[in-house]
């Protein structure tokens, strides 16, 4: 029997699973059993699947998620309140490249946009203030403290999609989500049944894509709270599966820095990113304009983040 790789970690945060209360699962699109390819940090093994998904299996049980995303606000965001709220109110709309695209799809003011694991709720502030009607819902409380309390945010709940009313959504986002849940089915029919007829579902999920070709995959070396993985193959298997049409798909973005180093760009990107910025340092000292090279790096960043590979992004539409 071929031995699983055991891969190094690159995330500090490894979460320790109880051994003794894994849960065998199949592939949360289409049931298939998978074939073992990776064991992850955290000692949980990675399989994929002839969809194109990849998936943890075994994998902690319901109750065990529940109760780690319950207090990841407590854990895993500690710090200043004042800080949190300055930095996602300085984040603008124009900066935001999936609401750049949905808003290349209709106008988003006056738009009904349900964010789903809303987390502190940043997606939210954006959709504010661009005339959007934003709603939220995640599972931990402090999260929909922190939104409803300091961004004044006030259609935020506490649950899941499922305990979501009966409305209908122009829109809803999953943002860093639809990794998470060990029952994607169920998430994703709600969603369907959520959004009005013609409505967008947009996706923003670490890319799989290039697993089968990558024997050191960084997506599976940190963030271990994912419980799968999607690839472009995926986003076509959820449109058949859940009667969506593809109305947009890329992969774009690197990994954030983890344990003191930067993963997850290409070196072509990486090097563009470097020569873009020593560009923008020689041009500001050269014309000696103030605020030049922030807006130099601003493109830059942008130009570079759609040329990486780490993420995906898909805009789905309902039929």
């Amino acid at each position: 029997m071929t031995s699983i790789p055991m891969l190094a970690p690159l995330d500090p945060r490894v979460p320790r699973w109880d051994a003794n209360a894994l849960e065998p699962r199949r592939c949360p699109l289409c049931s298939g059993a998978g074939t073992p390819r990776f064991r992850r940090p955290d000692a949980l093994v990675v399989r994929s699947c002839v969809c194109g998904t990849w998936f943890v299996s075994p994998a902690p049980s319901p109750a065990a998620l529940d109760a780690f995303y319950r207090t990841y606000t407590a854990v895993h965001r500690a710090g200043s309140v004042e800080r949190q709220r300055e930095a996602i109110r300085a984040h603008r709309p124009e900066d935001s490249l999936l609401l750049t695209e949905l808003g290349s799809v209709g106008p988003l003011a006056g738009k009904r946009v349900l964010d789903v694991g809303c987390g502190l709720g940043v997606f939210l502030h954006l959709l504010d203030r661009v005339g959007a009607e934003p709603y939220g819902v995640d599972l931990d409380p402090g999260s929909v403290a922190f939104a409803t309390t300091h961004l004044g945010l006030s259609r935020v709940q506490l649950g899941t999609i499922v305990d979501v009313g009966a409305r209908a959504f122009d829109i809803l986002t999953m943002l860093d989500f639809i990794e998470h849940p060990l029952d994607v089915g169920t998430t994703l029919e709600r969603a369907h049944a959520l959004l009005a007829p013609g409505g967008i579902l947009a996706l923003w999920t670490p890319n799989a894509t290039g697993f089968d070709r990558d024997p050191n995959p960084v997506a599976l070396r940190m963030d271990l709270e994912h419980m799968q993985y999607f690839s472009c193959a995926s986003i076509a298997e959820i449109g058949r599966r859940f009667d969506f049409t593809t109305v947009h798909l890329e992969t774009l973005g690197s990994a954030a820095p983890v344990a003191g180093r930067s993963v997850g760009h290409a070196p072509l990107v990486q090097r563009t990113l470097e020569s873009a910025k020593r560009t923008a340092r020689a041009l500001e000292r050269r014309a000696g304009l103030a605020g030049l090279r922030g807006r130099w790096m601003k493109k830059a960043e942008r130009w570079t983040e759609r040329r990486g590979d780490y993420h995906l992004m898909a805009l789905l539409q309902k039929r």
